[in-house]
């Protein structure tokens, strides 16, 4: 299999009852080609080596700077994501 690339943010980590972790990411609705090679993955229970690079995305944390009114920076991040998603062509 080639190698299978998409853009993602990290949504949760957590430790399993016997000590393995699993973490949880969110892609963009545009990620449909990578997320199917990760179902035939899963379906054929291979295993994968993943290497993440932490991608630099300029301009998308205005509404946490600008202090937004209600539950803080959590309201606005769905809108950090959808703006990341643009500017990463998504």
């Amino acid at each position: 299999m080639t190698e299978i690339a998409f853009v993602a943010q990290v949504a949760k980590v957590q430790t399993l009852a016997d000590g393995g972790l699993r973490v949880t990411l969110d892609l963009s609705e545009s990620a449909i080609l990578p997320v199917a090679e990760l179902m035939t993955c899963k379906r054929f229970g291979q295993v994968l080596d993943v290497v993440c690079k932490v991608k630099t995305v300029i301009g998308c944390n205005d509404e946490t700077e600008k202090d937004p009114k209600g539950s803080g920076p959590e309201v606005d991040s769905r809108r950090i994501t959808i703006r990341r998603d643009k500017q990463s062509g998504g």
